[in-house]
This record gives C-alpha cells, structure tokens and sequence, in this order.
C-alpha cells in the first residue's frame, strides 16, 4: 500500500486582495516556471478592502519627494496605467483639487504643491475663481489642481488579475481559510478547510487577518490589526454633478488618512467621506456585526489605549458625525456649501487594517517581517492599490534571495 506524497508548491499566497494578486503577477513574470497558488477565504477576490469603493489612482504629491513611498507610488501609478491599458480596463483621469478653506490651511497647500513640483506631477496653483471653473460647486481661498489623479474599479483589476493569473497555472483557491501553519526546515504545511497543503515558501497577505496569520505562524507581528469602519455617503443622482471630478481637503500634518472627500467614480456616481469609527469586529462593516473574542483582544492591547489618550477628541468627533449626519454634512459642506442632508443616501461601509504599535502609533509605511520560509505583509503603506505593483516587486524581491 503507498501513501500518497503531496507535492509543495513553490510558494502559497494567502489572500486574494490586490497586494496578493499583484505579488503572483510579479512572481510569474520573474519566475515563469514557478508553482503559486493564492487563498482566499471568501467566495471571490477582493472582498474586503481591494474592492469595496471607488478606485483612485493617487499621483503621490503628499509625500516627501525622493522618498521610498513617493517613488513606490509614482511607479506603481505607471504599472497600473500599464496594467489597465494592455487589459482594457477603463481608466479615467480626472484630476483631483485640494482645496483649502482657511488661511490656516493656505501654508499647508503652498508645502503640499511645492512637493507636486519637487517630484515632477503635474499640479498647478489656483486661485477662488479657476477653482470654480474646475468644480463649480467647491469653494475655497486656493487649491492645487492635480491633473493626473484618475479613477479606476480595482474589483475590476483584481477579477482580471485572477484570470490572467489563472491562464499561467497560478489559480486562486476560493472559499480555502487557513486554520493552521507549521514552519519546517525544508517546507511549510498549511491546513486550511479543504484539506493540508505544502509549501517551500509562504506570502501572507492577509490584510485585516495578517497579524493573526503571523501569530498562527509562531511570528509575532510587534504591531496589532485594528479595523476602522469607514462611512460612507453618495450623492443622489440628481446632484451628482455637483462635483466633476475629485475634491480633497488640505492633508493635516502627521494625520492619515485625509478627511473627509468628493470622489466621482469611473460609474459616474459621487462618494462622500469617510467618517472613520472603531469597527467592533475585523470585518465589522456595520455597527451591528460585534465579535466579542476580536473586541477583548483589542480592549487587552496597550496600544489600543495609549491611541486612545492621544486621540480621544479626533475619536469623540467621529463618533459623534456617525451618530448625527447634520454633523457629518457640516464637514462636507466645508468644501461644498451647497450640499444639503437630504442630498445624500448610505453607500456602503469600509473596513480598514490599520497597524497600531504597543506605543499606540499608528503605521502608514510598509511593514514586511520574515521568517526562514515566511514572508508576512503585515501594513501596506498609504496608498497602497496605487502602489501595488511596486509593492508586490517589493515582497518579489524578498523571496528571490531564497531562490537563489
């Protein structure tokens, strides 16, 4: 009587979010002859934060010119444009203001679109009168026109990246959730819900589970996953030309992500927000999905509070706009004076996996940590679609030494 011998792949990717899906693209390209496989727990790829909303596609003027982020983000943009070209996915670009509404803000504009010029996007600095050309309904002492912003459906990139990926042997295991992980010295074993499966080497690009992954793997992550919900409005259809293309506030220094905004998406239909809140589970998209076991891990992490100490006013402020949308109007009608509550219908909610330190900080940069056989995506750096192609180079490359 044999036993049968399962043979590893060469590398397993758990998650099919866009980071997941990119990182086998870049793979194959490199290493054709490879064996890859991704799992993804739900019933289709980018369910959760790769394909909940309206796509940007970020021009990387926030970031410190030369900077690893501003490089990342500038080359992952080509890489998508390029992406979506050869594929015939609809990119439009648009353009995007960032507007701002008080002298306060007006120092903050001027650093923000000297960086524009410093890395070479395509900005210009306008005055009250060229803005309302631009978005006749926003209003403002000044802003930046951003003229390469653009909009895209990232669902619509990562279907498309599945079944490339598909054509090229590399497939995607639906409805497969990982249970366990055993590293060995020559592979590593994963159990999932349909049965065992090896690997020479693993990627985990779990998202809002990657630091449950990392801890399953014997790894401590040194960070927790914290999910915030993010709310959202929509325009109704019949205002929805109150805004042509992209509207921002000025950013708040040290503060990420960016308040509340205007995005017309590649369907024509206007978002507002977020408003971002303490989600009361990982996947917790409405204030009704409460896991108890997730919200005791986050109530027994100290990061969790010492957040809470340096941020409870931003916090109440946010608590208070999701419980009371005249509150929520006033910050939008900041940018657009026009819009009324009655104007605006619920879209649906995100969930974002926000890295937070023991120390509280909250982490916007790309953290990969690495074992002999492991490589754990565990924070994508802001923005992280934009920056996906570059990101997935980025894992590439950690796994190519291996190979070697």
């Amino acid at each position: 009587m044999f036993t049968a011998v399962l043979r590893p792949y060469d590398v397993i990717i758990i998650g099919g979010g866009i980071i997941g899906l990119v990182t086998a693209w870049n793979l194959l390209k490199q290493y054709p002859r490879k064996s890859i496989v991704i799992m993804e727990k739900e019933a289709a790829v980018a369910a959760h934060q790769s394909g909940v909303r309206h796509g940007l596609l970020h021009s990387g003027i926030y970031y410190v010119p030369g900077s690893q982020k501003a490089v990342s983000c500038m080359e992952g943009r080509k890489e998508m444009l390029r992406f979506c070209l050869d594929h015939g996915i609809p990119v439009k670009t648009c353009g995007k203001v960032i507007v701002a509404t008080s002298e306060s803000e007006l120092p903050i504009l001027q650093e923000t679109y000297q960086r524009g010029i410093r890395s070479g996007i395509r900005c210009e600095l306008v005055g009250p009168s060229h803005l309302k050309e631009i978005e006749p309904h926003a209003d403002g002492l000044a802003a930046i026109h951003v003229k390469d912003t653009a909009v895209l459906d990232y669902k619509r990139v990562c279907e498309v990246l599945s079944k490339e990926l598909a054509m090229k042997g590399c497939y995607v295991m639906l409805n497969t959730e990982v249970q366990k992980i055993k590293e060995m010295p020559t592979e590593t074993l994963i159990v999932t819900n349909h049965g065992r499966h090896y690997a020479r080497y693993v990627v985990n690009c779990a998202g809002l589970h990657a630091d449950r992954i990392s801890i399953m793997a014997r790894k401590n992550p040194n960070i927790k996953i914290i999910s915030f919900r993010g709310e959202f409005f929509q325009l109704r259809e019949e205002v929805s030309s109150f805004c042509n293309a992209v509207i921002y506030p000025v950013p708040i220094p040290n503060v990420s992500p960016l308040g509340p905004h205007f995005v017309k998406g590649i369907d024509g239909t206007v978002e507002c927000g977020p408003n971002a809140v303490l989600a009361f589970a990982r996947e917790g998209y409405s204030r009704n999905i409460v896991n108890p076991k997730y919200l005791w891990e986050v109530l027994a992490f100290s990061g969790f509070w010492w957040l809470l100490a340096d941020q409870w006013p931003t916090g109440l402020a946010e608590m208070w706009r999701t419980n009371n949308r005249n509150a929520f109007v006033k910050t939008l009608q900041r940018l657009m004076p026009e819009i009324k509550t009655d104007q605006l219908i619920k879209a649906p909610s995100t969930v974002r996996a926000q890295a937070v330190t023991h120390e509280g900080k909250l982490i916007y940069d790309l953290i990969i940590q690495e074992s002999h056989r492991i490589v754990h995506v565990l924070n994508t750096q802001t923005p992280s679609a934009t920056a996906s192609f570059s990101i997935g180079k980025s894992i590439v490359s950690k796994l190519s030494k291996r190979f070697q």
